[in-house]
């Protein structure tokens, strides 16, 4: 692995949609992912998935302030499918003030 290399994990669901091309962003908690700079390259392992995103952009915004453009990135129809889908995988309720960094990525070869 070299040096800009780092792992992330997704659910099932979440590496589908990357494959298929409909998810090019990840919403993250702050604390979990303020090591990632753009550039760095993500290794997803999941079961036989296996491949790499490289990071293109990261930004910060409040929940409260994304978008259904915002939710379609993420591989959802809506903000309030997004919503749901937040609530069930963080366990926490969608508080509109909480602040999360939005990772854009590119699948890549090799």
């Amino acid at each position: 692995m070299e040096d800009r290399d780092k792992q992330l994990g997704f659910v099932i669901e979440h590496v589908k949609k990357i494959k298929s091309g409909t998810k090019t962003t990840t919403l993250r908690t702050l604390g979990s992912t303020k090591e990632f700079r753009v550039g760095d390259i993500l290794n997803v392992n999941h079961g036989a998935e296996d491949f790499r995103l490289k990071i293109t952009k990261i930004g910060t915004k409040k929940l409260y302030a994304l978008t259904d453009e915002d939710a379609r990135k993420e591989g959802f129809r809506s903000i309030d499918e997004l919503m749901e889908a937040w609530e069930t995988t963080y366990r926490k309720n969608w508080n509109p003030d909480y602040v999360v960094r939005i990772i854009e990525f590119e699948k890549i070869e090799g």
